[in-house]
C-alpha cells in the first residue's frame, strides 16, 4: 500500500522560508479609480463659495415663505415645526419669534386636536407659558376605540367652553374646570382599581378621600361658575377649588345621597358608603368578640399569654391596651417560677 501523504495534507516546514513564503495572501487587481482623486485640480474654495451662494439663496426663499404665510394659519405652524425639526431654526430666529409671539398674543381655541397639540408644543419650546389644559391630545392613539369617542366628545365640550370664555376675557376659568375634570377621572380610575382588585378601604376616611371627588359635586360646582358670566371672579374659582368647608360639606351630602340611592343596584361593581359602614360595623363586632375572649381567658393560663402574643404580633395590640395591661399587672403581681420553658419565655418577652 502506498503510504505517501498527499502534498495538501503534509505538514508545512517553516525551515529556510521567509515571511512572504509562509504568509498566504491574495493578489488584488489595482483600483479602477487609479490616482484620479489625488490628481484632481478642482479648487475647493470655488466649491465652497458656490455652496454658500446656494445656501443664502435657499435661506432667503425660506424667510420669504415664513413672512408670507399668515401667522394664524395651520400652515405657519407646520412650517415652523418642519424648520425646527431640520435643525436650521437658528437661521430664522427673528421670523419664528415674531410669528410665535403673534400666535401667543392672539391665542384662540381650536376644535382640531392636531392644531392644539402642535401650537402648544411650539409655544412651550419657545418659552411661552401655555397651560396644557386642554388634555394630552397625542395620547388619544393609545386609547381603546370606545374611549377615543368619549375623549373626543369631552374635549369638544371643553374647547367650546374655552371659546365662550375667551369672548368674555375670563379664559382662566377653563383651567379650573379641566383640573376638576381630571381629578374626577382619576377618582373614577381609583375606584375601578378597587373593584378590579377586590380592595376594600380600611375605614370611612380612606374611602372618602376618593369618594368625595368621585361624587362629581366639586367638578359640577366649578363648571356651574363658568356659566354665571361676569358675576364670577378668579377668587371664586380659587375658593371652590381649595375645597373649603362649605364645598366639602356639600360634597359629603351628595356622596351620601348617591350611595344610599345606588346601594344594592351596582351588583358589586362599585363600593359605596353603605358597604364601608357595614364593614366597619362587622369589624366592631369582631373587636368586641376578641375583647370578650381576652377578658374571659384566665390571666394565669398559658392560653392568655398565647392570645396576647398573637394580638401583638398582628399589630393590633393598641386596640386592647386596657385589657392587656390588666392581664400583665395580674401576671406580674402573682408571678411564680415555672418549669415550662415556653411559658417562662413568653412571660419575659411580653
Amino acid at each position: 500500500m502506498d503510504s505517501q501523504i498527499p502534498a495538501s495534507a503534509a505538514p508545512i516546514s517553516s525551515k529556510n522560508m521567509g515571511i512572504e513564503d509562509t504568509r498566504r495572501s491574495v493578489t488584488y487587481h489595482p483600483s479602477i479609480w487609479g490616482d484620479y482623486f489625488l490628481a484632481n485640480t478642482y479648487d475647493v474654495t470655488d466649491i465652497l463659495a458656490h455652496e454658500e451662494q446656494e445656501r443664502q439663496r435657499f435661506k432667503e426663499e425660506v424667510k420669504k415663505l415664513l413672512v408670507a404665510t399668515p401667522d394664524y394659519s395651520l400652515h405657519k405652524l407646520d412650517l415652523i415645526d418642519a424648520i425646527q425639526r431640520l435643525g436650521i431654526g437658528y437661521h430664522f430666529e427673528i421670523e419664528i419669534e415674531n410669528s410665535l409671539k403673534y400666535i401667543y398674543d392672539t391665542y384662540h381655541e381650536s376644535n382640531d386636536l392636531r392644531t392644539c397639540a402642535l401650537r402648544f408644543r411650539l409655544l412651550r419650546q419657545q418659552g411661552y407659558y401655555v397651560c396644557s389644559g386642554k388634555w394630552d391630545f397625542n395620547a388619544i392613539g393609545q386609547l381603546p376605540l370606545y374611549m377615543k369617542h368619549c375623549f373626543k366628545a369631552l374635549s369638544d365640550v371643553y374647547v367650546e367652553i374655552a371659546e365662550e370664555l375667551r369672548k368674555t376675557r375670563r379664559w382662566y376659568g377653563i383651567h379650573y374646570v379641566i383640573k376638576e375634570m381630571k381629578n374626577l377621572v382619576r377618582a373614577y380610575f381609583e375606584e375601578a382599581k378597587w373593584a378590579y382588585n377586590g380592595y376594600l378601604p380600611i375605614d370611612m376616611e380612606d374611602y372618602m378621600k376618593v369618594a368625595l371627588i368621585s361624587s362629581g359635586y366639586i367638578m359640577l360646582s366649578t363648571t356651574c361658575l363658568v356659566g354665571m358670566g361676569e358675576l364670577v371672579t378668579k377668587e371664586a374659582f380659587d375658593w371652590i377649588s381649595s375645597e373649603s368647608i362649605a364645598v366639602k360639606g356639600s360634597a359629603i351630602i351628595a356622596r351620601l345621597m348617591d350611595d344610599m340611592a345606588g346601594h344594592g343596584r351596582r351588583y358589586g361593581c362599585k363600593l359605596d358608603m353603605v358597604d364601608i359602614l357595614v364593614h366597619e360595623e362587622q369589624e366592631c363586632q369582631r373587636l368586641k368578640e376578641v375583647k370578650k375572649l381576652v377578658v374571659a381567658t384566665p390571666d394565669y393560663s398559658l392560653h392568655k399569654l398565647d392570645l396576647i402574643d398573637a394580638i401583638q404580633r398582628l399589630g393590633v395590640g393598641y386596640l386592647f391596651e386596657t385589657e392587656i395591661e390588666n392581664s400583665f399587672k395580674y401576671i406580674y403581681d402573682t408571678y411564680h417560677k415555672s418549669n415550662d420553658l415556653r411559658l417562662c419565655s413568653l412571660i419575659s418577652i411580653t
